[in-house]
C-alpha cells in the first residue's frame, strides 16, 4: 500500500499536511490487504516528523521540548527497525541524520562506521558515511571513503567528482590527475574537470599545460576564474602582454565580469610591470567602475606602497561612505 504525504518548506519547521489522516488512511488500506503494521499510528507519526527533520539537519534546533522529545522517540522506532532489519540500509541512513540533528554527530560517525564494517559494498551506507565525515572536517577520512566508493562505481561520475575534488583539496595530485583525466570525457564535467587539472598541474610546475587546460575551460561560470588564473601564470613566465591581452579580450566577451577583470589585470601590472601603467590602468578602471569599492580599495593599497598617503586616504574616504 501506498500513501502520498506532503510536507511544505515554512522557513521554520517543517509543516506536514494532515499527518494523522494519512496514516490513519494507511493503516485502513493495510487492513484491507490483510497486511500487519509492525508499529502504532503515533510511532510512524514520530518517524515522519523525524524524516522531515533528518533532511534538514539545522531545523532541529529551532524544534520546542516537546519535539525533540519526539525525535527521541523517531530515534527509538528507527533503533528497532535496524535491529529487526538490519541489512535496511534506509533506516541507518536516516538514523545518522536523525543522530547528527540532535547535535550527536559523533554517535553518528561512530554508527556509519559500523554499518560501512558490516556492509563495505553499500553505496549509499558509504556515501552517506563519506558526507558525514566531510560535515565533521575529518577531509582524509572522506578521502578514504570516496576511495571505496571510486572502486565500487568507477563509472559514477558524481562519486568520481566528489573523489578528486577531495584528493585535490588534500594536495593528493597523483591521485586526482588521472580522476580529473577521465572526467574531461564528460561533456556535463568537462569545464569542471579541465579547471581542476589545469590547478594540479600548476602546482606541479607544468605552466604551458596548466595554461592550456585553463583554456578549454569555455561554457561554465568557471571561465573568467580560469582566465584570470591563466593570465596570472602568463604573467609570472614573463609574458605581461600576453596575460594582458588575454583579460582585455576576457573583459570584452564578458561584461557582466569586467570589473573583475580590471582588477586582475591590475593586481598583474601592479605586480610584473610598472607603476605608472598600474595607475594609469586603475584610472580607466575606476572611469568605468567609479563606486567598485574593490578597486579603490586595492589602489588605496598600492599607492600607499607608493608612499602617497593623501591619495590613499581620499580612495579610503570614498569606500567608506
Amino acid at each position: 500500500v501506498l500513501e502520498g504525504i506532503r510536507c511544505y518548506d515554512t522557513g521554520e519547521l517543517p509543516e506536514i499536511f494532515r499527518l494523522s489522516d494519512h496514516i490513519r488512511r494507511l493503516f485502513e488500506s493495510a487492513k484491507i490487504y490483510r497486511m500487519d503494521i509492525p508499529f502504532d499510528q503515533p510511532a510512524l507519526e514520530q518517524a515522519v516528523i523525524a524524516i522531515a527533520w533528518a533532511d534538514d539537519p539545522c531545523i532541529l534546533p529551532k524544534a520546542k521540548k516537546n519535539d525533540t522529545e519526539l525525535a527521541a522517540t523517531a530515534e527509538a522506532h528507527l533503533r528497532e527497525v535496524v535491529a529487526s532489519e538490519p541489512e535496511w540500509e534506509q533506516p541507518r541512513v536516516l538514523l545518522s541524520r536523525v543522530l547528527s540533528a540532535q547535535s550527536r554527530q559523533e554517535e553518528a560517525i561512530a554508527f556509519l562506521d559500523d554499518s560501512v564494517a558490516r556492509y563495505p559494498k553499500s553505496v549509499l551506507l558509504r556515501t552517506t558515511y563519506s558526507r558525514q565525515l566531510v560535515d565533521a572536517a575529518d577531509y582524509k577520512g572522506a578521502l578514504e571513503q570516496f576511495r571505496r566508493l571510486h572502486e565500487l562505481k568507477p563509472d559514477d561520475a558524481e562519486i568520481s567528482f566528489g573523489y578528486a575534488m577531495l584528493a585535490t583539496q588534500q594536495e593528493q595530485w597523483d591521485e586526482a590527475r588521472p580522476v580529473w583525466q577521465e572526467l574531461r570525457g564528460d561533456p556535463e564535467r568537462r569545464d569542471e574537470a579541465s579547471y581542476y587539472l589545469a590547478q594540479i598541474e600548476e602546482q606541479a610546475g607544468n605552466d604551458d599545460l596548466a595554461i592550456g587546460l585553463f583554456g578549454t575551460v569555455t561554457g561554465s561560470e568557471l571561465k573568467v576564474d580560469a582566465v584570470m588564473r591563466m593570465a596570472r601564470i602568463l604573467a609570472r613566465t614573463g609574458r605581461v602582454d600576453d596575460a594582458r591581452d588575454v583579460l582585455q579580450r576576457a573583459r570584452i566577451a564578458n561584461p557582466g565580469r569586467a570589473a573583475d577583470l580590471y582588477i586582475a589585470e591590475t593586481q598583474v601590472v601592479q605586480e610584473y610591470a610598472d607603476a605608472e601603467q598600474a595607475l594609469a590602468l586603475y584610472e580607466t578602471a575606476l572611469t568605468a567602475f567609479p563606486d567598485n569599492l574593490d578597486l579603490l580599495y586595492n589602489r588605496a593599497l598600492f599607492v600607499v606602497e607608493l608612499g602617497d598617503f593623501a591619495w590613499m586616504e581620499r580612495d579610503l574616504r570614498r569606500v567608506l561612505e
